[in-house]
């Protein structure tokens, strides 16, 4: 399997240290709410907020019409924030290949089966 980076959807965004804050799964569809952290050469960047390390876009990753999801593991234990919101984490690993998407971190870990994806920012 492949990092994200080589997919042209995730260029100049950085799953490692952006914030899950809510995760709505069906039998079909996985929607992952974020705090993405953007890199300086995405079109949506701005300086980072006084006190945080990176520029952070609130922003959906969407897959859809997956042929099948298969949650490994689950622990939805999550932290409050200095904003005083939920956050569950970050994005520790997003993989692709051919017909797979793989994405896991501390919230649990789930494989996707010819999904469509999508990113889809919320500002």
């Amino acid at each position: 399997m492949q990092s994200y980076e080589k997919l042209n959807l995730f260029e100049h965004v950085y799953f490692e240290d952006s914030y899950v804050v809510s995760i709505e799964a069906n039998e079909t569809r996985v929607e992952f709410r974020l705090e993405l952290v953007l890199n300086r050469e995405h079109k949506k960047y701005a300086e980072p907020r006084n006190g945080e390390q990176y520029c952070y876009a609130p922003a959906i990753l969407k897959f859809e019409n997956a042929s099948s999801i298969n949650w490994k593991r689950i622990s939805m234990n999550g932290s409050i924030d200095k904003d005083k919101q939920i956050d569950f984490g970050n994005v520790d690993t997003l993989l692709f290949d051919a017909d797979t998407f793989l994405i896991a971190g501390g919230w649990g870990e789930v494989v996707m089966m010819n999904a469509e994806v999508e990113l889809v920012f919320l500002d």
